[in-house]
């Protein structure tokens, strides 16, 4: 534990320095968030996609340590009134050809993280457990930190860094790119966090996708977003800093597979954890919305938003595939929901992955 702290001392220093080196700020000046460009407005079949215009200084000076430990999980915001009719516009999600996108392992970066503690196989099925193990998964997942007028303060959920054309994509729930009824001011990823640690720097967001079957009907089938991410300062790209976990869409749901989930719980957000099993019908009942697949996780503490479903994961290397996005929970709070990969959340991924990226 002792060492651990050192870390986070470690990593806060270099965050501090890091501000330092890219702020030409007045002594007196304050942080400030920049407004994003208006919503590119979007048709059924299309993505929406909203610029963020965000100044690297202000982004390095305004996301200290203690505002992301500070950040309430986005889950614990209240709903307005067309967040909680969600999913009554339900439709048949469409489907086409099975795709796999084969995961990315940077050449010169570690593959463990700072939580990484032991090795060896461990429990399956696990209802929900810290993740001390090594591997990509934890450079790879993280935390997605955002403000907007719509939430007071800085709110947080979970991403996870994929393979893609632009090595530069983040995937977490549409509600974190698309709040539906208000903008986005400033979006940040912290892969690997930790206890107000980003051991990989900050990668602020220059676009944010989201699909229109979310923002116009909420319908959690379509509750999955994407961004394209910068470091700050500029000059890397995320996936050949941190990896990239591999993505696949259309694959076969039933008979149910083993998964993985990871993220952070929205009452325990500091620390990596996660579960693993089979994944089962949603057992939610009407007038709850109903997912294509759950996964028990007894052991979560709140609702886990954002965070990467794996096919195929591998422990010891912490690799995997990733299937779905954790969407939360509804009346069967032991049980974690997400929706299918079909060719509309395809459509997503590759809108995100063709775009043009600063620094590419």
């Amino acid at each position: 534990m002792r060492s651990h702290t050192r870390a986070c001392r470690a990593v806060g220093l270099q965050l501090a320095l890091l501000a330092a080196a890219v702020l030409s700020l007045s002594a007196g000046a304050r942080a400030a968030v920049p407004a994003p460009s208006t919503v590119a407005s979007a048709v059924p079949g299309e993505v929406r996609v909203a610029a963020l215009h965000q100044d690297p200084r202000q982004v390095a000076d305004f996301w200290t340590p203690e505002r992301m430990r500070s950040a309430r999980h986005l889950s614990a915001e209240p709903r307005s009134p067309r967040l909680r009719s969600a999913g009554a516009a339900e439709r048949a999600v469409r489907r086409g050809e099975p795709t796999v996108v084969q995961p990315a392992v940077p050449a010169a970066a570690p593959v463990t993280g700072p939580a990484a503690t032991s090795s060896g196989r461990r429990d399956f099925p696990d209802g929900g457990s810290p993740w001390h193990g090594h591997g990509l998964v934890n450079q790879t997942v993280g935390t997605v930190f955002l403000t907007s007028p719509a939430v007071i303060g800085a709110v947080a959920c979970d991403g996870v860094a994929v393979q893609s054309h632009n090595r530069s994509v983040v995937l977490t729930k549409g509600s974190c790119t698309d709040l539906i009824d208000s903008p986005i001011t400033s979006w940040v990823f912290a892969p690997g966090y930790h206890d107000g640690c980003a051991p990989f720097g900050l990668w602020m967001a220059t676009q944010l996708f989201a699909l229109p079957e979310w923002h116009r009907d909420a319908d959690e089938n379509y509750d999955v977003g994407a961004a394209t991410v910068i470091s700050i300062p500029p000059g890397r790209l995320l996936v050949d800093t941190v990896g990239g976990q591999g993505v696949a869409f259309n694959q076969v749901i039933h008979p149910h597979p083993n998964v993985y989930l990871f993220g952070y719980w929205s009452q325990k957000p500091e620390e990596l954890y996660y579960c693993s099993g089979r994944s089962v019908d949603d057992p939610n009942t009407p007038p709850a919305p109903h997912l294509p697949q759950a996964l028990y996780c007894p052991g979560a503490v709140g609702k886990v938003w954002g965070s990467p479903w794996f096919l195929g994961f591998d422990e010891e290397t912490g690799v995997g595939i990733v299937n779905s996005i954790g969407i939360g929970n509804f009346d069967k709070l032991d049980y974690q929901l997400a929706p299918y990969f079909g060719d509309r959340i395809q459509d997503l991924y590759n809108q995100a992955q063709d775009a043009p990226v600063a620094g590419e």
